[in-house]
């Protein structure tokens, strides 16, 4: 019995040793990879919010695409006239820019202009990365993708990257500029992404043709030369418009449905209402991108769009509130600036 006890209790204070050293093991190993630097904030992040303070005082950081006119620069000096945000003003041409400014009054050390031409996905990229640095370290609040472009005709024109510049200025180019900023954007305390689309599904359509966006063909074939046209069908300017941003709303409500629990980050989509003195549709016949789909079938094909964006390469690893605003009757650049900045 002394033999098999002593056997017993061997065997128990082996078992204790191997899991002392299994565990002096496992804390070698944790003591291996930490770095009691990382503890200490870096002298070059320091030196960043030391400058972001210096440059932004306690203002929030808005960005906002097509800033150097009609609802983009509406927007821009009402948000600058609060006192509370620094803009970065996302243009493709920077001295109309400072121009606008200059005109509009705004203070010199309250905005900043950063060019992007949004037919370009290098572009988007050179800026994402611009803005970084930029930005000083300071998350962004707000991410107001009002730039667009309207090119009537049944003639289609390509991008470098070989897209209709449609469907790549108002949808593709905008949906990547989002998921670049999203990871950063994550970290801010109230972080907003603000997409202007169009007029509700559910409202009449009185100017055709109408948005329709079929089951996605186009973008799921790629939408690159020859496909011009979301929905797969020939091309056709002003609804490729109206497409593009009954697309923006549906992208909203895609990743509102997927990433606002995990980032934060309210996704919204505002339709301030037909802008009758804007110069994107000077000389062209008037727009209303209204489309009769029911809400369910736009829900559905907000899923294969963002699942065919992610397939373009378009979108990494990702709220929209559901706030739309509907107004069918003609508003001035001013009034549409108030609606978004509302």
């Amino acid at each position: 019995r002394s033999c098999v006890f002593s056997d017993s209790m061997a065997r128990s204070r082996i078992g204790w040793l191997c899991l002392v050293l299994l565990a002096d093991a496992t804390a070698f190993k944790f003591l291996s990879n930490f770095k009691a630097a990382s503890l200490i904030p870096r002298p070059s992040a320091m030196l960043k919010r030391r400058k972001a303070a210096q440059k932004f005082g306690n203002k929030k950081l808005a960005v906002i695409t097509g800033a150097s006119s009609g609802l983009g620069l509406e927007t821009a000096a009402r948000l600058l006239r609060t006192g509370e945000y620094h803009v970065l003003c996302a243009v493709r041409d920077l001295e109309k820019m400072r121009s606008a400014a200059k005109d509009e009054d705004f203070p010199d050390g309250d905005f900043t202009a950063l060019q992007v031409e949004l037919s370009s996905f290098d572009s988007v990229r050179e800026f994402c990365k611009d803005l970084e640095r930029a930005k000083l370290n300071r998350p962004i609040e707000r991410l107001i993708c009002s730039a667009a472009t309207y090119r009537p005709g049944e003639t289609p024109e390509w991008s470098v990257d070989g897209h209709e510049p449609t469907m790549q200025v108002n949808l593709l180019s905008h949906f990547l500029m989002i998921s670049l900023l999203l990871p950063g954007m994550a970290k801010a305390r109230d972080p907003r992404v603000i997409l202007v689309g169009g007029a509700m599904a559910q409202d009449s359509v009185t100017v055709y043709p109408r948005a329709d966006l079929g089951t996605l063909d186009g973008l799921k074939a790629g939408a690159t030369q020859p496909v011009s046209m979301l929905d797969g069908f020939n091309f056709h300017g002003a609804k490729a418009y109206k497409d593009s941003k009954l697309g923006l709303a549906m992208l909203s409500n895609a990743l509102h449905k997927r990433y606002h629990k995990q980032t934060g980050i309210a996704f919204s989509t505002v339709y301030p209402g037909k802008v009758s003195d804007s110069a994107l549709f000077e000389g062209a016949t008037p727009l209303d991108t209204s489309s009769a789909i029911p809400v369910g079938i736009v829900q559905a094909l907000a899923d294969l769009e963002l699942a065919a964006l992610k397939g373009l390469g378009l979108g990494g690893g990702l709220h929209a509130d559901g706030l739309t605003t509907a107004a069918s009757q003609g508003v001035s650049t001013a009034e549409a600036g108030a609606r978004l900045f509302q």
